[in-house]
């Protein structure tokens, strides 16, 4: 299991030279993969839903002392062996609603 964790775009740097893929979402949006030119390690998703935001994964990141999730989405597909943590808000599909 990883995490993804969505930031601001404009906040977000990120160095080297990526490429992007395009895919559809469960939801039938687009998703924009970015991905490393070098290795092809995916880095980023741009959920084109969510205007002003990238989803990047923790994994990626050379600090990831910051990363503090706040919410788990998509929880109805969870594996039961993966826990999640106590604090965070849980959504059974995409957001509130969803």
């Amino acid at each position: 299991m990883y995490r993804r964790n969505f930031v601001l775009e404009a906040d977000l740097e990120i160095k080297g030279s990526l490429t992007c893929y395009f895919s559809s979402s469960d939801s039938g949006g687009v998703l924009h993969r970015y991905c490393c030119t070098q290795c092809g390690t995916p880095l980023a998703v741009k959920p084109e839903a969510f205007d002003g935001l990238k989803a990047i994964k923790a994994s990626s990141l050379d600090d990831k002392a910051w990363v503090q999730p706040t919410m788990d989405i998509f929880v109805e597909s969870k594996q039961p062996w993966i826990e999640l943590p106590e604090l965070t808000e849980k959504y059974e599909g995409l957001s509130p609603g969803s």
